[in-house]
């Protein structure tokens, strides 16, 4: 689809020469210390002074003249576009101290311009209707480049998802008269033939052809949209740094128009080197590596190892996984993972193992929603160090009465059938600024199958909203419930909830909060509720600079002011004695392609009885 732009402008509102200056420029080196904007409207204060191109602080002497005149005429140009034909512009400079000035410019925006008239030009009689009707301007509308461009997109939008391969559109703007006129070349409709595929050395052409297959089926009628949609897939194998999809003549026959796919691959191999720190003396290490091309059809297979260790208390965790991934299971369009994975837990209280299997189905219902069905099949021993080394603690202990028995040691198989749905607008997934991320997951364990019984259900909700163009307001939801039945007492210890750390609620250690025994050791507990709400914004001052030396990009340092809230319980009731535990504080962040290294520091905000004051974490990604 071609678009062709002809703006026909009086001369006497292009000439940039002419500026309607109060004072002379003067000789002589001397800084502009301010650049200030009066009588603006329709344009704000800083895209004017980024057309003016007068940098603040910069030191000026030869040809300012015509620099200035130069952004003046660039002012003028954006104002002509929008259909203001009768700006001007007036500048003065006023002398602050000898070789310091202020440059003052007001702008008298005049009329905007209106459009007189609309023609449609080479549209059939069958269409025309339609394609004014989809114009999104009509008689009285602004004259704007902008938004008259924008209707040009949308006529060749409306011919691209109609067959209309070769549609031709061209824009002619007559600002004398207001007559705007609209030039269709329709050319003919085709069909897909063949989908051929250039450029792949070691990938195989179905990754490119199954995805546009996809997309332009049942009709295979050519439509810009399907093409578009098939690019982003194409894109999301990550196995491709650019691609280009291009019409090409069939030789099948006249009525079919072939798609040309040329692709540059990119690398296969990742590494991922992950360290984490939280005080006062807890580090972490994470290592892995992947390949997604490990068939030469986009089978990826990942493995991560992580460590952590608390030196003060000698406390460590150790976990391995291995994930393989099939992206067009037996040839539908399903993904199957398969996760292999294996922890290890060490802390004063308790000593825990696991080793499970986790496959999964993913179906894709629309770009943003997809559903996802599969088992956990798991074995796992927990072994509670108390005195006399029992299998079980009683907690809490309760005057008159034996206390509430809670099994956490032992031997457990565990078997579950998991289904969950997840929702997804953002931006970036590493990165978000704008959007939203929905997630509910229901689990049943036991029942028919052998292994311990219970039902867990989950749910988690994210909003982005962004603020300018570097900075956001982030919030965060997430809630949890789990209980045994059947013939199991209560819920197996890995399956409870934890919180509190560097990815739950920051301004308390690592499962800090809820149910704890006299000695202060996590339990866990059967209902999670935390919240967190965070403002992420770009350091002021750093866009567009580097660090000398190093050239590291300064513009992606940004940071974090958050709120923090949360809790587990092990019942229902226990929720009406003890509340939410909250944490403030804030914290940096410099942002990588694969997520932002973040280093924060939390606070309780009403410190409970034996709770560190507050405490620094080190982390890779967002919390949420």
């Amino acid at each position: 689809m071609k678009f062709k732009v002809v703006t026909a402008f009086c001369a006497a509102w292009v000439a940039a020469g002419a500026v309607s200056g109060q004072d002379d420029v003067g000789d002589g080196v001397f800084t502009i210390t301010k650049v200030s904007v009066a009588g603006n409207k329709y344009f704000k204060d800083d895209r004017i002074k980024d057309l003016l191109g007068i940098e603040k602080g910069q030191q000026y002497k030869y040809l300012f003249d015509y620099m200035l005149e130069r952004g003046i005429a660039a002012v003028k140009k954006a104002y002509y576009a929008e259909g203001f034909p009768a700006v001007k512009i007036r500048w003065a400079f006023r002398d602050v101290k000898p070789g310091k000035r202020k440059l003052q410019l007001h702008v008298d925006e005049g009329p905007r311009a209106e459009i007189a008239d609309i023609l449609l030009e080479g549209v059939s009689r069958e269409r025309y209707l339609e394609v004014r009707e989809n114009l999104g301007v009509e008689v009285g509308s602004p004259l704007s480049a902008s938004l008259l461009n924008e209707a040009a997109m949308k006529i060749g939008r409306y011919y691209g998802e109609r067959g209309y391969v070769y549609a031709n559109v061209e824009l002619q703007i007559d600002r004398g008269t207001g007559v705007v006129t609209f030039t269709v070349e329709e050319g003919r409709v085709y069909h897909v033939g063949e989908i051929l595929v250039a450029g792949n050395e070691k990938t195989r052409p179905k990754i490119v052809t199954r995805e546009i297959d996809y997309k332009i089926k049942p009709d295979r009628l050519w439509r810009a949209s399907k093409i578009d949609e098939s690019r982003a897939n194409i894109y999301r194998t990550g196995l491709y740094r650019d691609l280009k999809v291009e019409p090409a003549d069939s030789q099948r026959s006249p009525d079919l128009v072939d798609i040309l796919v040329i692709v540059r691959e990119d690398k296969f191999k990742w590494y991922k080197l992950e360290p984490g720190y939280e005080s006062p003396d807890r580090a972490s290490f994470a290592v892995g590596w992947g390949h997604n091309n490990v068939f030469g059809n986009n089978q990826r297979i990942s493995t991560e190892t992580s460590v952590a260790y608390g030196f003060l208390t000698e406390e460590s965790q150790f976990g391995a996984e291995v994930t393989y991934t099939e992206p067009w299971l037996f040839g539908f369009r399903y993904k199957g993972t398969s996760t292999l994975y294996y922890q290890r837990e060490r802390r004063e209280d308790l000593r825990v193992w696991e080793v499970g299997l986790e496959p999964r189905v993913t179906r894709e219902i629309t770009d943003h929603l997809e559903v996802t069905g599969g088992f956990t099949l798991k074995r796992t021993k927990t072994t509670f160090v108390t005195e006399g080394e029992s299998p079980f603690v009683a907690w809490p202990a309760e005057e008159g009465a034996g206390g509430r028995f809670i099994a956490l040691a032992g031997l457990q198989n565990i078997a579950s059938i998991i289904f969950s749905s997840t929702y997804d607008t953002r931006d970036d997934v590493f990165n978000p600024l704008a959007g939203v991320y929905l997630f509910g997951s229901e689990e049943t364990a036991g029942g028919f199958i052998a292994g311990s019984d219970f039902w867990r259900v989950i749910g988690d909700g994210r909003r982005y909203i962004r603020v300018g163009r570097a900075a956001a307001v982030a919030g965060h939801l997430r809630g949890g419930y789990v209980r045994a039945y059947a013939e199991t007492k209560d819920v197996p210890y890995v399956e409870k909830f934890f919180s509190g750390g560097a990815f739950s609620v920051r301004g308390y250690r690592e499962r800090d909060l809820g149910p704890q025994t006299d000695e202060g050791y996590s339990l866990g507990g059967n209902l999670l509720f935390t919240t967190n709400v965070e403002l992420r914004f770009q350091i002021p001052f750093t866009a567009g600079r580097r660090l000398p030396g190093v050239g590291l990009n300064l513009g992606n340092l940004w940071a974090g002011l958050f709120l923090d809230g949360g809790n587990v319980w092990s019942d229902w009731d226990e929720t009406r004695k003890v509340g939410l535990l909250y944490g403030a504080g804030l914290g940096l962040r410099y942002n990588t392609p694969v997520g932002p290294i973040r280093f924060d520091y939390g606070q309780p905000v009403l410190e409970p009885a034996g709770h560190a004051p507050g405490h620094f974490y080190l982390a890779f990604g967002h919390i949420f």
